[in-house]
């Protein structure tokens, strides 16, 4: 059977002096044709939490399952992600039914960023609130955002 999908079979048994109705559900599954990739950014001299499983995808982009992931850490250490603006590649492995499937990590190396403060407002200048005070617009009100709060301010439409 070379169709996907869930399938019911009917049929009975007898054991030789009863007989019984019984089905089964039969799932037929497609060729996995990937495993999605993964990127990440990591501060230097971190080595970095890694997903534990990976969504597989039949040839026509559907998704299927996550499987586990098997990632090849030989020879990574905290040293491997010492430059910042590196791109280090970790490979792994996925396996589903009998097959398996490479996937890699693809890891930057960043100095994190403390207390910067961006203006995401000027991002939707043409949105308007649906709510209560549906005559505020974003054009009227910035947002500064941190890495603890949001904080609107009042600007003059010039500055967004």
């Amino acid at each position: 059977m070379k169709t996907a999908g869930s399938f019911r079979i009917e049929g009975s048994f007898t054991d030789g002096t009863e007989t019984v109705d019984v089905y089964i559900t039969a799932h037929i599954y497609g060729k996995i044709k990937v495993a999605e990739n993964y990127s990440c950014i990591t501060k230097p001299n971190t080595i970095p939490e890694l997903p534990k499983t990976a969504m597989t995808y039949y040839a026509d982009g559907t998704a299927f399952e996550a499987r586990e992931i098997t990632w090849d850490m030989n020879g990574v250490t905290a040293d491997t992600f010492k430059n910042i603006g590196d791109i280090v590649t970790i490979n792994g492995k996925v396996s589903a039914f009998g097959e398996t499937y490479p996937i890699t990590a693809s890891v930057r190396v960043a100095e994190p960023e403390v207390d910067k403060y961006d203006n995401v407002a000027t991002a939707a200048l043409h949105l308007t609130d649906n709510g209560p005070y549906n005559d505020i617009t974003a054009t009227e009100t910035a947002i500064t955002v941190t890495l603890s709060q949001v904080v609107p301010e009042k600007l003059p439409l010039d500055q967004l």
